[in-house]
């Protein structure tokens, strides 16, 4: 067995990291990769002292000079004005007296080091991740492909809501894992028994969702990797036979599965990608089906939608109870309406109460209700 060690920049020469690979090649000429972040700051010591200086005064509330910020950063005349008047002018507010600063505390150093760098890419949107250029694009279609998936769902005229959402969201997940992947230099090539590649269209084929999951996480039967496997299983039904509409049998696993999404996105890239901003709960037209509307639906309702809901049902029954009543495995919440107690809260049109915030007087109230008692956990 070989080894070699190899340093590589993750993208750019001014990204905030480099990357130490050590690539691995056994006896079969398969490469393994074993990194070690190796960190090094972005921006200059002048940079990151006027950083310092400005955060003490914004959160102090204490107004000062130009003459102070210039002593404490120690920049040149030249850098000074050239910093005032093209980089730190939206941050400063002027008083009698001085000025004061406005928004710095709410960014990172490595932000503020970007706004301040001479490199127009990184100054130009300094919270963006910093990604390799094969990780970026991997990122974005794992977003873009997420959200087409809740604007379909979300669309009143769609007949297929589920259908397409599932369809839509292994794609968004399946390229979110690549990403992770891809980062940090780990091999998700899909592999005969045999240690070959596997290969479509004479193209090496790369892992599904199932195999993404089992790997990210180290072989567990968690709940993300549950609400994954069930919804693989009905996509497979989706793909190769008749569906009928299973909205209200699976929307608790559709939204966990976007929840589930975000929450990873999140917490491998930063917020900088979340979903958040681009979202809002739907409106809904009704309170309920009308009696009429029910019956249609079970006349509708072939053999095959008793097929595929033993299937679900005998799937929940088999998982342990600590992964089928968990959140990221069926998002289950009451939807009550509520009055407006004062001119303000009408600005309020969606309320979550966690369980802990309950009243035993208030879940009793709910169990009394028929139904099961699920609420948002910690």
């Amino acid at each position: 067995m070989s080894r070699r060690l190899q340093r590589q920049a993750i993208g750019p020469s001014h990204y905030l990291d480099h990357l130490l690979v050590a690539v691995t090649t056994d006896s079969r000429g398969y490469r393994c990769h074993h990194n070690t972040v190796m960190p090094r700051r972005l921006g200059s010591d002048k940079i990151r002292r006027a950083y310092a200086f400005l955060v003490a005064a914004e959160g102090e509330g204490r107004i000062f000079t130009l003459a102070e910020l210039q002593v404490e950063s120690g920049w040149s005349n030249e850098t000074f004005r050239a910093n005032l008047s093209k980089k730190l002018g939206p941050y400063l507010s002027q008083f009698a007296g001085g000025y004061k600063a406005l928004g710095v505390r709410s960014m990172t150093e490595e932000a503020f080091c970007r706004i301040c760098s001479q490199k127009a890419a990184l100054a130009r949107d300094p919270t963006k991740p910093l990604l390799d250029e094969d990780v970026e694009p991997l990122v974005n279609k794992a977003r873009d492909a997420a959200l087409a998936a809740v604007q379909h769902y979300n669309n009143p005229t769609a007949l297929f809501k589920s259908d397409t959402f599932i369809v839509l969201m292994v794609i968004a997940s399946t390229a979110l894992f690549h990403a992770i992947f891809e980062r940090d230099g780990t091999d998700y090539t899909a592999r005969n028994p045999n240690g070959s590649p596997r290969t479509l269209d004479d193209e090496p084929m790369l892992w599904g969702l199932r195999e993404c999951v089992r790997h990210y996480e180290g072989g567990k039967t968690t709940q993300m990797a549950a609400n994954v496997d069930l919804l693989l299983h009905i996509r497979h039904k989706i793909e190769h036979r008749f569906m009928p509409p299973l909205d209200d049998k699976i929307a608790g696993h559709c939204q966990s599965f976007l929840t589930n999404f975000e929450q990873l996105l999140v917490k491998e890239f930063t917020s900088y990608y979340s979903l958040n901003a681009s979202l809002c709960l739907p409106l809904y037209l009704s309170t309920q089906r009308t009696p009429e509307a029910i019956e249609a639906l079970r006349r509708f309702q072939t053999a095959e939608y008793g097929d595929v809901c033993k299937f679900i049902d005998d799937y929940r029954t088999a998982l342990p109870a600590e992964i089928r009543d968990d959140q990221a495995f069926a998002f289950r919440v009451y939807l009550i309406p509520k009055t407006a107690n004062s001119a303000r809260s009408y600005d309020k049109a969606v309320e979550f109460i966690r369980v802990s915030e309950c009243s035993a007087e208030l879940l009793q109230e709910l169990d009394r209700g028929g139904r099961p008692r699920r609420f948002l956990r910690n």
